[in-house]
Formats: C-alpha cells, sequence, structure tokens
C-alpha cells in the first residue's frame, strides 16, 4: 500500500482533488489517500508549509506528498521532487521548499509540458513513476537549489523573541513559529512572560496539558509537532482577541 498525501487550497467544495485521486487511481491501485488539508488560505506558501512541516514527520517512509498551492502553470515554473526521510514532496517550485526549511536528500528537477492542471497531469504522473520504484535520477535533473521564498521568521534579541502567528488550527488556538529548542536556547533559565496582543493579555508558564488552567484561561504549550500553541481553554481566543497572522506574539524574558 502506497500513501499520497494531499495538500491544498481548494476547499472542499470543488472537485480538483477528485480528479487527482482519481487519475493516480487509474494508474496505481494500491493507494491510500490522505488530505492532510484543503483549506489553506488562497496560495498562502507559508500557511501550507506550516501544516506539511508538522504533519511530515508523522508519515511512513515512501509516503508521496502532493503540494497543491501556487500551482499555476508558466514556462518558467519548474516542477521539483524532493526526498526528505525517504518521503517525497512533489510541488511547483514556488518558495515552498525554501520555506519548509528541511535537510533534503535529494533534488530533482522534471521537464514537464504545460498544464492547465499540473496536479493532476504534471504531479500524478511523476507519483506514479516512483510508486513504481523509478529512481528520481531517472525522473528528472538533479538540482542543488530551488527558487527562494520570503517569510517572516522570529526575531531574536537579547531579552525578547517575537515572531506572528503562523496558524489559527480549528479550535481557534494560535501555532507560532517558536519551538522549545529556540525557546529554551534564548530562555537560559530565567523568568519569562508571552505576550499576546497586548499587555492585557499574557501568560508566564509554560503548561503540559491544556487542561492545566480553569475554563477560559490562557494556556501556553508545546504541542505534539513541537511548535508553541497559545489557547484559551473551552474558548476561541482568535475570536475572542481579534487574533490573526498578523499579530505578533512576544515572549519577554527577565534576569530577576
Amino acid at each position: 500500500m502506497h500513501i499520497i498525501t494531499l495538500l491544498t487550497d481548494w476547499q472542499n467544495n470543488d472537485y480538483y482533488k477528485a480528479v487527482v485521486k482519481a487519475k493516480l487511481l487509474s494508474q496505481v491501485h494500491d493507494v491510500q489517500f490522505v488530505d492532510i488539508s484543503h483549506s489553506v488560505d488562497a496560495f498562502h506558501i507559508s500557511q501550507a508549509a506550516f501544516l506539511l512541516s508538522s504533519a511530515i514527520y508523522q508519515f511512513p517512509e515512501g509516503t508521496i506528498h502532493l503540494f497543491g498551492i501556487q500551482t499555476i502553470d508558466s514556462e518558467n515554473t519548474k516542477v521539483i521532487v524532493a526526498r526528505f526521510k525517504k518521503q517525497y514532496i512533489i510541488a511547483n517550485d514556488n518558495g515552498i521548499f525554501e520555506v519548509l526549511n528541511l535537510d533534503f536528500d535529494e533534488i530533482i528537477e522534471v521537464d514537464k509540458d504545460y498544464s492547465h492542471f499540473p496536479m493532476a497531469e504534471n504531479f500524478v504522473p511523476i507519483a506514479t513513476e516512483i510508486v513504481l520504484g523509478k529512481p528520481l535520477s531517472e525522473i528528472g535533473k538533479k538540482i542543488s537549489k530551488t527558487k527562494k521564498y520570503l517569510t517572516v521568521q522570529a526575531s531574536v534579541e537579547d531579552n525578547m523573541i517575537v515572531c506572528p502567528v503562523n496558524y489559527i488550527d480549528s479550535y481557534g488556538n494560535i501555532l507560532v513559529n517558536i519551538r522549545k529548542d529556540l525557546f529554551e536556547k534564548e530562555r537560559k533559565g530565567r523568568r519569562f512572560e508571552i505576550v499576546i496582543n497586548s499587555r492585557k493579555y499574557k501568560t508566564n508558564e509554560i503548561h503540559k496539558h491544556y487542561d492545566d488552567v480553569p475554563k477560559s484561561e490562557i494556556f501556553s504549550i508545546f504541542n505534539s509537532a513541537g511548535w508553541l500553541e497559545i489557547g484559551m481553554r473551552m474558548a476561541n481566543i482568535s475570536n475572542i482577541l481579534n487574533l490573526s497572522e498578523q499579530t505578533n506574539i512576544m515572549i519577554k524574558f527577565y534576569d530577576v
């Protein structure tokens, strides 16, 4: 059984994902599909990359990920396949691989024909070849660099980390592009304060469980994917505090 994931901005009322799955099933029968998400904001590469980087470590070797964000075709757009821990990511060269910031084992560029539906007409044949055991060296040309993509990273200063919200989940919890190793490296054993939107809304503790705080109180936790997650127990913190992906989260460190 071969696992193939789809990650797109098509939303659930489009027929596109059905076409991609049908074309794959017409070529390879022992396929199991996993829909990572089809609710990514239109053309939002960094949001989709955050979802993929949060999920990819849970998939087994051999998994093929079809990245369907900004797949609009042109003569200058290349199809890229990257191998990471014996998994494969197929996407247009639109900055996704730069944003993922993974240590890829191999990256190739694949010749293709112009298409109005690249995911079905270009990605599917490549995925089929991988499933059938064709090595990447025979599918495309090895390259060392992909297109860069400008994205906002955490800003680190002596006594502060500032980072925008990366993603808002279905509970309204906010996920920030800060992992525990960065947090502890900058904390250096000091006490801290996580400020959300304004100094009125803050927490000074990293919790182990979502229910470590009373109802409607703010919690912060390093979640199962390793990201800093901030929420409000049994409430939608994003709606209550009017948070968005442009909101900055500030972590302040104090020596005393």
